[in-house]
């Protein structure tokens, strides 16, 4: 198959890279680099981590990796020369912050299907969900500092019953992850920032659909494409709900969650949305 050139501008950040290894992963990009892109090697902290410039069949776009509403909200001079930006954590209840980007540049925002993160290729397919072999019901590992106070309330009834992991920074707690998980029926999703700034996507979504596992959340994350509560994954509100899920069969929930994994979230689905978007994008100008 031949491959597309997918060009970057001269600087991308880490988390662009991780942006980058995912389509490359997919077999269909080859990527190149133009000099000639915006680069934001020396900008702001925000910019240089967390925004990216890349062109697709003469499609200049950026990729906005942050999990506010910034950098595409902040907006910068050189959004003069795109025509779009990815935003990966898009949420629509910041909708009024990003429109007065779209207004001033003439630009379209879009939801881009992953939240980055350096290890989603290594969990991806490692744990694979085989119900015989489950004892726990589920287990949560993540941060719990004041900025995920969502969390807080859920804390004492997880340590209650079990099922929380503090693995701690200076061991290797991806080995420890997927361990865990290999004993666990169900994968475990809680949002952390809450309110308007509540998670738009978790990182832990790839990790469990990748392999297969149910999904549990207490939040409803937006991708470009539907994603059902009690259909594609079961929703808790309140941490007594998990005690019904005992009751629920997962077998459903793991064959949704493998669907989903495959129709937005693998890297070859996320070549496809970003080629279909940008020959979409084409066909208007």
């Amino acid at each position: 198959m031949n491959k597309l050139n997918l060009y970057h501008s001269k600087y991308i950040g880490s988390s662009g890279k991780l942006i980058m290894s995912r389509l490359i992963h997919s077999g269909i990009f080859r990527l190149k680099c133009d000099p000639s892109l915006p680069s934001y090697q020396t900008s702001s902290r925000r910019f240089r981590k967390n925004f990216h410039t890349c062109r697709l069949n003469d499609i200049v776009f950026g990729f906005d990796t942050w999990d506010k509403d910034d950098p595409t909200s902040l907006g910068d001079d050189t959004f003069d020369q795109l025509d779009c930006i990815f935003k990966t954590s898009y949420n629509s209840n910041l909708q009024n912050l990003y429109q007065k980007t779209i207004d001033r540049y003439n630009l379209k925002v879009f939801n881009y299907p992953i939240f980055h993160y350096e290890k989603l290729l290594s969990f991806e397919k490692k744990i694979p969900w085989s119900q015989s072999t489950k004892q726990n019901l589920c287990f949560f590992s993540g941060n719990m500092n004041a900025k995920r106070k969502n969390r807080h309330h859920w804390l004492q009834y997880l340590k209650e019953k079990n099922f929380w992991r503090n693995f701690k920074a200076d061991t290797n707690w991806e080995n420890d992850f997927i361990q865990e998980s290999q004993n666990c029926m169900w994968g475990l999703i809680l949002e952390g920032l809450g309110g308007d700034l509540g998670d738009a996507k978790n990182r832990r979504t790839i990790y469990y659909a990748a392999n297969g596992y149910p999904l549990i959340l207490n939040f409803q994350p937006e991708y470009p494409i539907p994603f059902i509560p009690d259909k594609d994954y079961i929703y808790v509100k309140q941490p007594d709900d998990l005690r019904y899920v005992s009751m629920i069969g997962p077998q459903s929930f793991a064959k949704q969650s493998k669907i989903f994994y495959n129709n937005i979230l693998s890297p070859l689905a996320n070549a496809k949305y970003l080629i279909k978007t940008i020959n979409k994008l084409k066909g208007l100008k």
